[in-house]
């Protein structure tokens, strides 16, 4: 039978091969006249890369009732910085080894209202296991060729987010998938150039962590001043 799996492979065959020889949308034309002016040669992701890219696991997600149980990481995971969150997550009953995260792992959401999101895996970070889900998809690279750090401060700006939009397309819902990623150009500076960025980038990192801290103590406060106001608590 033609099931679901096989109706999403033909649709994304059909926009690759529509967008490529057919018609190309203007976003993306003019994403490749935005290639032209980097300072650094660009390269496509796909010959950065260790081994082809995959998909994640198809597994139902549990509560995760210990910070000893491996996560299972899900798009919904994954905040705005690129980080996991704060919470216990979920976990699954079936995790296989072959969606392990191993250091420096770059997953890049491919479906959803947040398709274009990535996480870099850092185990100094992240003191469990952690498996991939299916919506995101692992991309390895070849660190002889380029840092997995720069990639994914690549991936924060809005040249990146100006490519997503060109790229996705609606069907039922936006999506990239492996095949179009792959196809992702960045400019590529020497490794050196590239460790003084992704320096930079754990810089602002750290200080938007402790920005954000300062603030959701700061929300705490407030909202138990407020519930002292409004509610006659406290006294």
């Amino acid at each position: 039978m033609f099931g679901c799996r096989d109706l999403q492979g033909y649709q994304d065959s059909l926009r690759t091969f529509y967008t490529k020889f057919v018609i190309p949308p203007p976003e993306l034309v003019l994403y490749s006249q935005t290639t032209q002016s980097f300072k650094y040669k660009p390269e496509k992701l796909n010959n950065l890369l260790l081994e082809p890219p995959q998909y994640g696991a198809a597994e139902r997600g549990l509560d995760r009732l210990t910070i000893e149980q491996p996560r299972y990481v899900r798009i919904t995971d994954i905040n705005d910085l690129g980080l996991l969150t704060n919470d216990l997550g979920v976990t699954a009953n079936k995790l296989e080894s072959q969606y392990l995260l191993y250091d420096d792992d770059l997953l890049f959401a491919r479906s959803g209202a947040t398709v274009g999101k990535t996480y870099l895996h850092k185990r100094k970070r992240v003191a469990y296991p952690c498996y991939f889900a299916g919506y995101l998809i692992r991309f390895r690279l070849d660190k002889s060729k380029v840092l997995p750090g720069y990639v994914f401060a690549f991936t924060k700006l809005p040249v990146f987010k100006d490519w997503v939009k060109a790229i996705q397309r609606v069907a039922a819902q936006p999506n990239i998938n492996a095949r179009e990623y792959s196809e992702l150009e960045i400019p590529l500076p020497p490794l050196s150039v590239q460790l003084r960025i992704v320096d930079m980038m754990n810089d602002t990192f750290r200080e938007s962590i402790q920005i954000r801290q300062i603030a959701e103590k700061q929300f705490v406060s407030i909202q138990n001043r407020l519930e002292r106001t409004i509610l006659n608590k406290g006294k």
